[in-house]
């Protein structure tokens, strides 16, 4: 996958995957890891405790506590709202997504990877100065083969950007953690600089349609 120049983990073989480019955002450790929350949010962290206290000759203390279902967050976050997704904002790329309940990060892909027994997606930032029709045709041809021998490449639309849309053919290996892969390359809205979103084809073309710009 030469997303110049993407490898990626095989499930058990030989495909790994490294990210060579992938822009700066801070340490991994910066780019904050997605805490769940509700739909709604205040500025508790999910309860309200109230403490009075009264000084005589004996200390009294007397303490209250409330518990609601609203939280607070900052940076990333997310939030359950009982469609079967859960919301997810990467501040530093400046989007929001969704991605299926039940499935949890995984640092082991980077920052955004969220993996579920039933698939997986993970967003990478690449450079590529070539634009975005070579990027594609030199990720779908890559030397490991991660899309089989016979992808399929196809322009696409994520909230109003053009896109290209790698869908594997039938012959591609499973290639993460037993998934097979697509792949969608998006321009993340800086020079020469796209958002490479990984996962496998069953789920990559719900996520990426959730995908919202904020500015």
């Amino acid at each position: 996958m030469a997303i110049p120049t993407i490898a990626r983990k095989s499930a058990g073989a030989v495909l790994v995957v490294v990210v060579l480019l992938t822009v700066a955002c801070g340490d991994g450790g910066d780019n904050a890891a997605a805490t769940t929350t509700s739909s709604e949010s205040t500025t508790t962290s999910g309860a309200t405790m109230t403490s009075e206290s009264t000084t005589t000759s004996e200390a009294t203390t007397t303490s209250e506590s409330t518990t609601t279902s609203e939280s607070t967050n900052t940076g990333e976050s997310t939030a359950t709202d009982g469609t079967g997704f859960t919301d997810y904002t990467i501040d530093e790329l400046g989007l929001s997504m969704r991605y299926p309940d039940g499935w949890e990060p995984n640092t082991d892909y980077g920052d955004w990877a969220f993996f579920g027994e039933d698939g997986f997606v993970e967003l990478e930032v690449v450079s590529a100065s070539g634009g975005l029709n070579e990027l594609a045709e030199n990720e779908a041809a890559h030397v490991l083969r991660p899309y089989g021998a016979d992808p399929t490449i196809e322009v696409y639309t994520v909230d109003g950007r053009e896109a290209r849309l790698i869908t594997p053919s039938s012959d591609s290996p499973a290639v993460v953690e037993g998934f097979r892969q697509s792949a969608v390359l998006v321009p993340s809205g800086s020079p020469d600089s796209y958002i490479a979103v990984f996962g496998d084809p069953a789920h990559i073309e719900s996520i990426v349609s959730s995908f919202r710009w904020q500015s």
